[in-house]
């Protein structure tokens, strides 16, 4: 569709030059004609480059979102409502006096890490976004909640200080003390493979490892964070979306919550297959919508799809139909709106505001 958009603009081009170049009679009816012919090839011209970019970077994903414009957002819960029978008692500490490593950039929010994995094959990038005054001696010994954000694919890092900026669409909720001021670890999910936040290059679950334990556990180890479970949570768009709710799920005792924007709840493996001997024990582990059917783990969380998103959809659909308690979602399904940005950028402000409401050491 994108050659398309650029074809229309050279076809244009070529049409305005001619016309422009011709040498035309002075009669009013040839006037009239070239004057219409120039307004036809640059309406074409315009029409052609909203196209384009409207496909880069899917502004509307149809023409009812175009003509309609943004619909109302529903939320359905489902499961329990009660916090205590998802997420106990736990007592939360806010606290943390220890004295911890000098950063990689001192005294700046975005932190840049490379954090090995627990064989020490790899190391990978992780950006660390930390919130508004964290360097304030006012909060020198402030503990804060952590969320883990994972991007699509394709896709990388930068993704959450552009478009999904968490600095930009978060840092209002938080002045409105809508959520807890937290620290956002932003992972790279894709070492040279689309892993599904599970494969790595040396093993079957080397990244989901990595994922859930020694990134954590560098995180704890160079900044102020809140240890309970309940103070660490996921965010994830697309392929990210299917990391924020495997996560907790399948680790609910280090993760207690997920925004899941246009995720889906089965693997989706791509180009990347798990070794053959292990494919069928990942594929029963990882299937969320038996997850929930078999085990419904103690975790919350807040699921964005469209029914016209048949990346997310389907599994989505399948999976709303099998939570039950202890566990509890809440569902934003919209009618229309497809795999977009369009979607899941308000979907990320509804998301954080959402685990302030929710998740215990999210609350203001």
């Amino acid at each position: 569709m994108r050659w398309v958009a650029i074809a229309l603009g050279l076809v244009a081009v070529a049409a305005a030059t001619v016309l422009v170049t011709l040498r035309a009679r002075r009669r009013w009816v040839d006037v009239a004609k070239a004057v219409l012919a120039l307004l036809v090839s640059n309406a074409v011209l315009l029409g052609s480059a909203f196209l384009y970019l409207n496909v880069t970077n899917a502004w509307y994903p149809t023409l009812a979102d175009l003509v309609q414009g943004p619909q109302p957002v529903a939320e359905a819960h489902i499961g329990a409502r009660d916090p205590h029978k998802t997420f106990g008692r736990e007592q939360l500490v806010r606290t943390d006096g220890r004295r911890l490593p000098a950063l990689p950039q001192p005294g700046q929010r975005l932190q840049h890490l490379e954090v090995s994995t627990a064989d020490g094959l790899r190391r990978w990038p992780v950006d660390v976004l930390l919130p508004a005054g964290y360097f304030d001696p006012a909060n020198a010994h402030r503990a804060y909640p952590v969320l883990l954000a994972a991007h699509g694919v394709p896709g990388s890092l930068p993704v959450f200080q552009g478009r999904m900026s968490l600095a930009q669409l978060t840092d209002p909720v938080v002045a409105r003390h809508e959520v807890q001021p937290f620290i956002a670890v932003i992972p790279s999910i894709t070492p040279g493979l689309d892993s599904e936040c599970v494969l790595g290059p040396d093993g079957a679950t080397q990244m989901e490892q990595w994922l859930a334990q020694d990134v954590p556990n560098q995180v704890r180890n160079r900044f102020r964070v809140m240890q309970q479970r309940t103070a660490w949570a996921w965010l994830g768009y697309s392929a990210g979306g299917w990391c924020a709710a495997m996560m907790p799920m399948t680790h609910p005792d280090r993760f207690a919550a997920g925004v899941v924007l246009g995720g889906y709840f089965r693997p989706w493996w791509g180009t990347s297959k798990p070794p053959a001997d292990q494919a069928d024990a990942l594929a029963r582990r990882l299937d969320l919508v038996d997850v929930a059917r078999r085990a419904c783990p103690r975790v919350a969380l807040y699921v964005q799809t469209a029914k016209d998103d048949k990346a997310s959809w389907p599994t989505t659909n399948a999976f709303l139909g099998r939570v039950h308690a202890p566990m509890a979602v809440t569902a934003e399904v919209n009618q229309r709106g497809g795999h977009s940005f369009n979607l899941w950028v308000p979907g990320m402000v509804r998301g954080v505001q959402w685990l302030g409401r929710t998740v215990p050491g999210f609350a203001p």
